[in-house]
């Protein structure tokens, strides 16, 4: 009950209309940031899947009604997915790539993130080997899985100890260059996915760095690289190394705030002649019967986010991280915190040395599911559980407060 009306107090809405007007106010003034229709949970991204934010999700019904008037398979509909379609890939570019090259950028659109990377991998041509790097997501393993079992090719999954991410960072990337030259030694081609953010702790991988250092003993014709920025794009930076790999991959329905699965392709100068898939937004209107919920989601937010500014949104998420990482400092450790790597407005962490938390990782996650709290607790070290939490933009202080009050209840002494 306690929990309950201290909730009340800070769930006062401004009208839809109203929130691309609000000012930003000082930290613990902010009564809403960006009003989601489902606001009374506190979502720390679980499921690193954005909620409906009300603003995006009118704007999206909005032009999906006028596709409706248009009469959807007209001319006059066509077209105006077409110009949707467009003003998406230039909101991108706008938004999120170097102006250097996004001029020599493709960006398609598919139905999700995982066939964004199953694109990405029919586009190496036949690779006799598909490596996974030790951040990506379980998701991307499953794809991979499937991918070789069609393709024939043999699949090798890189490893990294979970104490390990608690090194300094050269010398994980040495360890995963070491891991990776391995992979190569006695295969003629191959192709690696690799994320530029881990999606467990938040870390940003310098992929520009690394993908120097792997041409230096293999060629990009013997190894085509996928660079997965699921959770890079929009989570406090912009894509980086899309000059220097095959494809880019990223999502729009997570730190970009999309409300429908959509994922982007990019890729930079790529083939004239590459095979377009059936189901992708390209230049022209997927084979297949098109989402336009998915394309119109995609615009809103987009829109949205251009009227806000990035750098807003990401000063305001990373007052939230400080905030968080202040209090809970006494009690637990962020996971690679102190690698050396820039961080992310996701983090993970564990218990600090000499204490332990009192639940198994099922007990903990529906603990703070019963207390209305939404973070992912992943498994990561069979010793203790490690708790992922993000800090995106629709989120206000005095969410993170109170999350803060439910895990010093879940630690005890060792």
């Amino acid at each position: 009950m306690q929990f309950q009306n201290r909730r009340s107090s800070f769930m006062t809405r401004l009208p839809a209309e109203d929130v691309l007007l609000a000012d930003y106010r000082e930290p613990g003034a902010l009564h809403v940031f960006a009003p989601v229709t489902n606001g009374d949970k506190l979502n720390f991204y679980g499921l690193a899947v954005a909620p409906e934010i009300r603003w995006i999700r009118n704007a999206t019904n909005q032009l999906v009604n006028l596709y409706q008037e248009y009469v959807p398979g007209s001319a006059r509909a066509t077209g105006l997915l077409l110009e949707l379609a467009e003003e998406a890939r230039t909101l991108i570019k706008e938004l999120l790539l170097d102006p250097a090259e996004a001029g020599g950028c493709r960006i398609e659109f598919v139905g999700g993130t995982s066939r964004a990377v199953e694109v990405a991998l029919a586009r190496t041509g036949q690779p006799r080997r598909i490596i996974i790097s030790p951040f990506e997501h379980p998701s991307v393993i499953e794809v991979a899985k499937w991918f070789v079992s069609i393709s024939g090719a043999e699949l090798w999954q890189l490893h990294c100890a979970p104490q390990h991410f608690f090194r300094c960072w050269q010398e994980q990337e040495d360890d995963l260059i070491s891991q990776i030259a391995e992979a190569v030694a006695d295969t003629k081609t191959a192709a690696l996915v690799l994320s530029e953010v881990n999606y467990a702790t938040g870390a940003v991988i310098p992929v520009e760095r690394i993908i120097d250092r792997i041409y230096q003993f293999t060629s990009p014709l013997a190894l085509k690289i996928i660079l997965d920025g699921a959770h890079a794009a929009g989570n406090n930076q912009n894509p980086r190394g899309i000059a220097k790999c095959a494809s880019y991959v990223f999502s729009a329905h997570k730190w970009l705030l999309a409300p429908e699965p959509c994922g982007v392709i990019v890729s930079y100068n790529p083939p004239p002649d590459q095979l377009v898939p059936y189901d992708a937004w390209n230049s022209t209107l997927p084979a297949t019967t098109v989402n336009v919920h998915m394309l119109a989601g995609l615009v809103s937010s987009l829109r949205f986010l251009k009227k806000l500014g990035m750098e807003k949104l990401w000063e305001h998420s990373r007052r939230l991280r400080r905030r968080f990482v202040d209090r809970i400092q006494a009690l637990f450790t962020v996971v690679g915190e102190d690698s050396g790597v820039d961080i992310t407005l996701l983090l993970a962490i564990c218990p600090s040395p000499g204490r332990r938390w009192k639940f198994s990782a099922t007990e903990l996650s529906a603990y703070l599911q019963s207390n209305s709290v939404h973070a992912l607790v992943m498994n990561i070290d069979p010793q203790s559980p490690w708790l992922r939490v993000a800090f995106p933009c629709f989120i206000d202080f005095e969410h993170v407060d109170i999350l803060c009050d439910v895990l010093e209840k879940t630690i005890r002494d060792d």
